[in-house]
């Protein structure tokens, strides 16, 4: 992030109670915003929101719910007095198994969580921030969603692509709605300039990753919608 790039903006971070989610919190905070940090795991969101101070809360959100997420961006407006900034990084994992002989017993769940939890995060946060001054919406997936990996598949892997494809197909409709001015920035699930390095050494060639970084799946900065 950009030196006081977010100062003063408020954000949401779905999944923030840990791993990326929390370190995103911390930082966006560390960098001037307000966080609130929405998770199904009431204990540590709160213990993170407590350990991060006044510019944190915490709100409980299951994100296969759109009422909850709905809920959830109610409460950021009010507990900070408006919404700029979206992560959409609430995800589940699911077993390592070939794709063949693989049951699919936990697909619904896992579709629910990390796809429909982005779709629903995106549509009702834009619903907010169009009539609002504009904001960002940041939709985060695994390196699966561009590389199928070694044959091993786990539903949420499947899933990952389809977040890209809801992340494009959703920002046509957010800048219609304001006419010439742009709602909403596309943003990727890998961010910044070191990941060309990594996609390299997955097999991807320097054009390859200049059409991923044209097309906007990867690059692309945090704060505001232009």
């Amino acid at each position: 992030m950009q030196t006081q790039e977010v100062e003063g903006k408020g954000a949401v971070v779905t999944g923030g109670a840990g791993g990326i989610g929390l370190a995103t919190a911390e930082l966006l905070v560390a960098e001037g915003a307000s966080v609130v940090i929405g998770d199904i795991d009431d204990e540590s969101g709160q213990a993170l929101a407590d350990q991060i101070g006044a510019a944190a809360a915490f709100k409980q959100t299951d994100v296969s719910d759109a009422e909850q997420v709905q809920a959830l961006v109610d409460f950021a407006v009010g507990r900070f007095g408006g919404l700029d900034i979206m992560f959409n990084n609430a995800g589940i994992g699911s077993p390592l198994k070939r794709f063949l002989p693989d049951d699919l017993e936990d697909f619904t769940c896992i579709m629910n969580v990390n796809l429909f939890g982005v779709i629903v995060g995106s549509q009702r946060v834009a619903r907010y921030v169009k009539d609002h001054g504009g904001g960002s919406i940041i939709n985060n997936a695994s390196i699966a969603a561009i590389n199928a990996g070694t044959g091993m598949a786990r539903c949420f892997e499947e899933i990952d692509h389809p977040v890209i494809g809801s992340s494009r197909y959703s920002t046509l409709p957010m800048q219609f709605s304001r006419g010439p001015q742009r709602l909403h920035r596309r943003h990727a699930p890998l961010l910044g300039e070191h990941n060309r390095e990594l996609l390299g050494e997955l097999g991807l060639s320097p054009a390859d990753i200049d059409t991923l970084e044209a097309d906007g799946i990867i690059g692309g900065s945090l704060a505001r919608g232009t």
